[in-house]
């Protein structure tokens, strides 16, 4: 006999707190104050309901948790509804306290991180560089500039309670003597901690970069003088053709803004795996697929345990089997995560990545070596004739100090090697003019790129300009 569910009552838990006796509220300062019990057991029963809500928000809604922190203003609504809605269904009371006093305090106790929460508000800083407690830096405009005028902290264990500690929890990581450096992603933000003994500071070190908030089209590219007209027009080629293209400069040039906005050059359809430490393009929320493109975003693990390391190299390699057409890779450090590129570029796949380099002739150099380091029964000439197989393109980018604009100040196409005497041919397609402050073309183009694009069916009118000698 099956037996038949009776309808509960709902509970209007607002109004149920709202009517239950508050408790006087101790005039005394001191937290051990033995004869305030009652205030004693309503903290006590708020952090548990505080802590339930802390793991079912990093259970059910982790990135919400995360964007709170590094973007307080936009992420507050959907917190308060999604934590009364909690509170409301799981029936969770606090003596002394209504479901909004519960909810805000919640905010304030998970998401608000105290000294930065107005620096992170604003756009205006791109980036936040505590050195210990005391020495609060953030980049403004491109330049780094003290803020101990905004940003104030009372003590090392105040910053290790309202920042790290709610970075860590949002994030499900851990610092510890043993391991005291934490690389993390929180919402649009890449976070870098070190912490004593490492830290010689008065307190651990903290780096928050914030990802850029613009998405650059063609049109803004050329706007903030990026490049020339002429300059994109090649790059747009270099994107349909198929090119294997490494990206130079140092952090803050505008690398990624850059690859975000060439990858909307990339036919719709073509199934592009974006592989980076930590994610930051989100390629697949800016090109959806309702739209017909066709990005996989996936971001490395590194919990520095080999056996639990996910990296560049692990899914590079996994990707292979997934069926792609190209690869989007972030920053490479590694030799083996290059090796990695450089083979998935060598089988047909156009694959882009960013490394450090001060031009392109260095960047070169920089990747023979780190190919040496990787294989070492790889000589350096084998070295350079993988690179040369395998990339096509290299772009240069820069901030300029003077202007604070940022520039691709070089294209650089990888010709072959010389035969006599086996370096690579490095040919300039294009160049900024340091002294005139303007852009110019200076080579045509090899038989090597001619091929790529007739290889990639690009009608010979779209490039036929670039295979002409410059006056």
């Amino acid at each position: 006999m099956t037996k038949t569910m009776q309808p509960r009552n709902r509970v209007n838990l607002q109004q149920l707190q709202s009517q239950m006796p508050r408790v006087a509220e101790s005039t005394q300062d001191d937290p051990m104050d033995v004869e305030q019990p009652e205030s004693k057991q309503t903290l006590s029963r708020y952090e548990m309901v505080r802590n339930e809500i802390r793991t079912y928000l990093l259970t059910h809604h982790p990135r919400l948790l995360q964007e709170a922190l590094i973007t307080p203003m936009k992420k507050k609504p959907e917190f308060d509804r999604v934590v009364r809605t909690y509170i409301q269904l799981q029936r969770k009371m606090v003596p002394n306290m209504t479901v909004d006093e519960i909810v805000q305090r919640a905010w304030k106790d998970l998401c608000s991180l105290g000294p930065l929460d107005d620096v992170l508000k604003s756009d205006e800083f791109t980036e936040i560089m505590l050195n210990g407690f005391d020495q609060p830096w953030v980049q403004q405009n491109g330049r780094d500039v003290p803020a101990s005028e905004i940003i104030s902290f009372d003590s090392s264990e105040q910053l290790s309670t309202v920042v790290i500690t709610k970075i860590l929890n949002s994030c499900g990581k851990a610092i510890s003597e043993a391991r005291p450096i934490v690389d993390a992603r929180i919402g649009d933000a890449r976070v870098n901690i070190v912490a004593s003994p490492i830290s010689q500071m008065r307190g651990p070190i903290v780096s928050i970069r914030k990802f850029p908030p613009i998405n650059l089209t063609p049109e803004g590219f050329l706007g903030y003088g990026t490049a020339s007209e002429e300059m994109l027009e090649f790059i747009e080629l270099a994107v349909v053709g198929e090119c294997t293209i490494v990206m130079g400069g140092a952090t803050g040039s505008g690398k990624t803004t850059t690859y975000k906005m060439m990858a909307g050059f990339i036919p719709k359809g073509q199934r592009t795996i974006v592989i980076e430490d930590t994610a930051e393009m989100r390629l697949e929320v800016l090109y959806p697929y309702e739209q017909g493109y066709h990005f996989l975003s996936e971001e490395c693990r590194i919990m520095g345990d080999p056996e639990l390391d996910v990296t560049i190299q692990h899914l590079l390699e996994a990707g292979m089997r997934q069926k792609p057409h190209r690869f989007i890779i972030g920053e490479i450090r590694r030799g083996v995560d290059l090796l990695s590129a450089v083979e998935a570029a060598n089988t047909g796949h156009a694959t882009w990545w960013t490394m450090h380099g001060r031009s392109a002739k260095h960047l070169f150099k920089r990747m023979t070596m780190r190919l040496t380091q990787a294989d070492p029964s790889m000589t350096q000439q084998n070295a350079v004739e993988l690179l040369t197989d395998s990339v096509d393109i290299i772009m240069m980018q820069k901030l300029f100090k003077e202007d604070k604009k940022r520039r691709v100040f070089e294209i650089v196409e990888v010709a072959g090697v010389d035969e006599d005497t086996g370096k690579p041919i490095l040919n300039p397609i294009f160049e900024y003019d340091w002294e005139k402050k303007n852009f110019f073309r200076r080579n045509p183009i090899s038989t090597k790129l001619i091929e790529i694009f007739r290889n990639a069916e690009i009608p010979f009118h779209r490039y036929e300009k670039f295979t002409e000698r410059v006056d």
